[in-house]
């Protein structure tokens, strides 16, 4: 039933406007499902003016522990992933069966119905980043970086209640909750590198391939979009919703900042949508004009990851502290940052110097 269905996404302030898009394009198509977006950084009354029929939640609404310590050793996009997890829950607990969460900057072009749909079949819904194996031309995505940064995409995933959906919930909390960061090298990436084991604990996962989910510059190689009566189709299949990771409204010039190939000049209707998408995000700007409140300290200066990384490993200078954000703002807390940044420095990874090591030894040959 669609009262039991919900969709969220989990956001930080400054990318409201990507959210806002997000839910306008949900409701052109789906006029009355449920529409959560926790934005991670703000309180209840600092909250914008519901819009679309939205319901806000904020990241202290996700009960997690120690909150403002988990919140502190993240950058905003580490936090995001985070709690993605945490806000599957948080519906679960509040009543909905059947959860999809997709990123902020994603763009619907169809009906997520036949999402819910699927959901009906199977406890959880994954996309790989490839239907089918990609260019080989050293340019990124690789099949080598697909290895490293996750098999499967987390801008969407489906998720129905069951024992087994809670449990693997309840395990990717946990990983979250201290081991949401990017080491590529190690093979961690945010929340996504852990969703590789979904699979193994999900006896009825089901690795959706229809090719109008989650298109992305990744998989563009393998899919040709189309103009046709009824819309936009992929592959013969309509477009659902597309995935704009790592967009930028105030650069035309390009569709992701992570991406070297020309996807313009391979595909013109996606230099159409994507113009189209911007011109939507630019003018959602004027009305979202917020600074990530977790990038300071209470008294204005900014986090050094550094600082971020020593609450996240528990040193000894910071283990005590509930709240580094207000604490840490004091002449001890100081004396205590400036302790931190003398004695962390950025450390390669194990997997970075063996890599390094090969490499010379090649040189020398």
């Amino acid at each position: 039933m669609e009262r039991d269905n919900a969709i969220v996404t989990v956001v930080t302030s400054d990318y409201l406007h990507f959210a806002s898009a997000l839910v306008e394009s949900i409701r052109q198509y789906d006029k009355s499902i449920s529409i959560f977006v926790c934005v991670v950084d703000l309180e209840n009354g600092e909250l914008p003016k519901d819009e679309h029929s939205i319901s806000y939640i904020t990241g202290s609404d996700l009960k997690v522990p120690k909150w403002k310590r988990m919140a502190f050793q993240y950058s905003g996009k580490e936090l995001s992933a985070a709690l993605k997890s945490f806000a599957v829950d948080y519906l679960f607990s509040h009543g909905f069966s059947k959860v999809v969460l997709l990123d902020s900057d994603i763009h619907v072009y169809d009906s997520l119905e036949q999402i819910f749909e699927e959901l009906e079949q199977t406890s959880l819904l994954l996309t790989p980043h490839w239907l089918e194996p990609g260019p080989e031309d050293g340019i990124f995505p690789s099949a080598c970086d697909i290895r490293l940064y996750g098999v499967y995409n987390t801008g969407f995933m489906g998720f129905r209640l069951t024992n087994e959906t809670l449990a693997f919930v309840d395990w990717w909390k946990d990983r979250c909750y201290s081991n949401c960061i990017i080491d590529i090298p190690a093979g961690r990436f945010v929340d996504q590198s852990w969703v590789d084991l979904a699979p193994c604990f999900v006896a009825d996962c089901h690795i959706a391939r229809h090719p109008g989910w989650n298109v992305a510059y990744w998989n563009l190689p393998g899919r040709r979009l189309a103009t046709s009566k009824d819309g936009i189709e992929v592959n013969g299949k309509p477009l659902v919703f597309f995935h704009f990771s790592g967009f930028d409204p105030n650069d035309a010039t390009r569709l992701s900042k992570y991406s070297k190939r020309n996807e313009y000049q391979s595909q013109l209707i996606v230099k159409q949508i994507a113009t189209e998408y911007g011109a939507r995000l630019l003018d959602k700007q004027n009305f979202f004009n917020y600074e990530y409140r977790f990038k300071r300290l209470k008294d204005g200066k900014e986090i050094k990851p550094e600082w971020r990384q020593a609450v996240r490993l528990n040193l000894p200078l910071l283990d005590n502290i509930e709240n580094p954000f207000d604490s840490l703002c004091s002449i001890q807390g100081f004396e205590k940052l400036q302790a931190i940044e003398n004695s962390i420095r950025p450390k390669e990874s194990v997997a970075l110097k063996i890599r390094r090591r090969l490499k010379n030894q090649f040189l020398n040959l």
